[in-house]
Parts: C-alpha cells; structure tokens; sequence
C-alpha cells in the first residue's frame, strides 16, 4: 500500500480533516492534502507522517498540540482524542474526558509501556 492511501486511511480513522492533520503535524494547511495526493514529502515530514500513521504516535502528538492549534480545531480535537483513545486501547472514552483534562492512568501506562518495549 502506497503512503498516500496509508494516510488517508489513518486520517479519515481519526475523523480529521486534511486541515486539521496539517495543523497537528506543522505542515503549511495543504501539506497533508499534497502529500495525501500523492506529492512526495521530504525526510522530515515522513518521519513525521510514519509515526502519526500509528495510532500511538498520534496520541503523543495531540498531547503535545500547542493551545492554538487545539484552539483552532475546536471539537474536533477532542473527538480525534477520544477516537484515537478507542482505536489504541481499545476502551470507549467520552469527548468531555479530554475536554476536562481527565487523565486516565491506564491509558497513559499503555503509552509508556509499548514506548519503552520499542525502545529494546
């Protein structure tokens, strides 16, 4: 399967937008939709695309999103949080968990653990 598709695929599983993938990622607001098309990203941005393709990747991404971007993306953000808390732990986790700040300790562990076990 080519990058392209992969990204889509992960996209449209996260419930985001083109844009919004862009703005989580650093990417100008088109970035993520060029290369979803098919424009070839440079090393960096691929790196950056392969580890967001993961659904734990892309948790630590939007746990380092900065206010602005959240801001930007309104609920939007907290519903890719709460599908990509469902995709990877595989529990059901409610939109106002993320919008209250709730951490959730056996999510986090999860994290941790697999992170660590990479790292081998």
């Amino acid at each position: 399967m080519e990058l392209k598709e992969k990204m889509k695929i992960a996209r449209e599983a996260y419930g985001l937008s083109r844009a919004d993938m862009s703005r989580l990622c650093g990417f100008g607001i088109n970035g993520w939709g060029k290369y979803e098309i098919g424009f070839k990203p440079s090393m960096s941005n691929k790196k950056l695309i392969d580890f967001v393709l993961s659904p734990s990747g892309m948790y630590h991404l939007l746990d380092i999103t900065s206010p602005y971007v959240k801001n930007k993306m309104g609920d939007r953000y907290f519903v890719a949080c709460a599908t990509v808390a469902e995709i990877t732990v595989g529990i059901k986790m409610e939109v106002a968990d993320f919008e209250m700040g709730v951490n959730n300790e056996y999510f986090d562990r999860i994290f941790v653990d697999s992170k660590s076990n990479n790292m081998e």
